[in-house]
């Protein structure tokens, strides 16, 4: 099933980088400790962006919030996405586009985390303000819908297709 996204929409992204790739195999590692199956039986995610309209997405990447191409996940991505008002989707896309505005950056501690996480079964506190990394990015996004998309907003990838409020939109091919 192909599909277009609609704004608020996030991408989850099959890893298209070592970085992404290591983050999908602690997920894997997570989820087969868990005795859970990946969400449709769909490969595991290594990164999200939110499609903000106009052929764009943000997302966090190492140097913080960035605005990109949807194109460039042309192939390489899924649309989650949920039925919602026009006006839901605007806040979603108004959450992104302000945190993109506000500077939030990068945050390395919080992959240290997620990986203890993924790898162990430990749950480490994280409250670092201004910072974030993708899923995270997601999450507060649809919080703008009073949205929670994950079971915590300290979530992987590969956390919103198992916390139930978005389903699965079709692949993104272009």
């Amino acid at each position: 099933m192909s599909a277009e996204p609609k704004p608020g929409d996030l991408l989850l992204v099959h890893a298209l980088t070592l970085y992404e790739d290591a983050i999908e195999v602690a997920e894997r590692i997570s989820l087969l400790r868990q005795g859970i199956r990946s969400p449709l039986g769909h490969p595991i995610y290594g990164h999200v962006a939110v499609y903000v309209g106009g052929g764009q997405v943000i997302e966090a990447l190492g140097r913080g919030l960035v605005c990109s191409p949807v194109t460039k996940y042309v192939g390489h991505s899924d649309i989650w996405t949920q039925d919602v008002s026009l006006a839901a989707r605007d806040r979603v896309v108004m959450r992104a586009l302000s945190m993109f505005h506000s500077g939030y950056r990068y945050s390395w501690g919080l992959i240290a985390i997620l990986a203890v996480r993924l790898l162990f079964g430990l749950r480490l506190p994280w409250h670092q303000k201004g910072s974030l990394v993708c899923s995270v990015f997601g999450y507060d996004c649809w919080l703008a819908d009073h949205i929670e998309i994950a079971k915590t907003r300290a979530c992987a990838p590969e956390d919103i297709p198992l916390g139930g409020q978005l389903y699965f939109g079709g692949a993104y091919t272009g």
